[in-house]
């Protein structure tokens, strides 16, 4: 195994590790003979260039399925990090009026 910069696995750098976390849960990736592949979902939305459809499929998984304290080791708040996504998805669903900008922070 080669070591980098003290970094000799996917676990060793959290930002890696938890992106593919993400990836998986979103359905976007899953591992064959030991790899990780794109799923065809994922190979789909690439091939019509839909980054968007990846960007919120990511989005949802890290929303919904991803346990936050898994990163920052603080006890489980599923009311916060839920409440993300339903904030944030009126932007998202296409039930949004056109012509409105809509900010959950104001």
């Amino acid at each position: 195994r080669m070591r980098l910069g003290g970094i000799s696995s996917e676990v060793d750098l959290d930002q890696l590790h938890c992106t593919r976390l993400t990836a998986q849960f979103a359905g976007l990736i899953r591992k064959y003979r030991g790899k990780f592949v794109l799923t065809r979902k994922c190979r789909d939305m690439l091939a019509q260039k839909n980054n968007g459809g990846i960007y919120l499929a990511l989005f949802k998984a890290y929303t919904t399925q991803f346990n936050w304290s898994y990163r920052d080791r603080y006890p489980e708040a599923p009311i916060v990090q839920h409440s993300l996504s339903s904030i944030c998805s009126p932007c998202h669903c296409g039930t949004a009026v056109p012509g409105v900008i809509f900010n959950p922070f104001l």
